[in-house]
């Protein structure tokens, strides 16, 4: 890498970080607070409304839904789609931090030993085998991500397993040669169009 001057190295170290690490970090942090909070405070808004009900309010409320059974089932039922899409927002932003942060903090230092600033032998060995190590560890990022959505939501475990068991159920269905050349379907398809002409 060719040396550059200290200005432009700095500048392009503090833009790389900013565009690259900090803004994304900030607005998944940002985005995560808000949903926590969000789904806690609606927690704990249903927690409220559900003690504010007197006595006589939830046995007509019981009578209307027929079971007071129902009614807590439901609750618990919510309670636990919250508890699931906190754990959801929670482990994408750990993600993010688990694979995304040493590359960052380690792009820094590659910087400065490339450009021979930092000359101390050790740094710069430690430095030059970590840095294949961040990268992996950033590339591992777009193969955790479908892995974390199948193990956390079922929806999306339901659509993958409809979508494999479909596939595999076709591909037992299907005879083992086709109906059909490849040849008399190109035909076919020739002497269509003609007849349109």
């Amino acid at each position: 890498m060719k040396p550059l001057p200290l200005s432009p190295l700095v500048t392009m170290i503090t833009l790389a970080e900013l565009f690259g690490f900090f803004i994304p970090l900030a607005c998944i942090s940002y985005s995560s607070l808000r949903i926590a909070q969000s789904l806690k405070q609606r927690q704990t808004q249903n927690q409220q409304n559900s003690v504010n009900f007197n006595s006589s309010t939830r046995s007509r409320l019981q009578s209307v839904t027929s079971n007071g059974h129902v009614d807590r089932t439901n609750e618990r039922q919510t309670t636990s789609e919250k508890r699931r899409a906190l754990r959801m927002v929670l482990s994408c932003s750990a993600l993010f931090l688990f694979c995304f942060a040493p590359y960052h903090l380690n792009f820094i230092l590659y910087l400065l030993v490339k450009q021979n600033i930092v000359t101390h032998c050790a740094t710069r060995v430690a430095v030059n085998q970590f840095h294949p190590v961040s990268l992996c560890l950033a590339s591992l990022s777009c193969c955790l991500n479908p892995l974390l959505y199948y193990f956390l939501t079922a929806e999306f475990r339901m659509h993958l397993t409809g979508r494999t068991s479909s596939f595999s159920s076709s591909l037992l269905s299907s005879p083992t040669t086709s109906p059909r050349p490849l040849p008399d379907r190109l035909m076919s398809m020739e002497s269509n169009c003609s007849d349109r002409e």
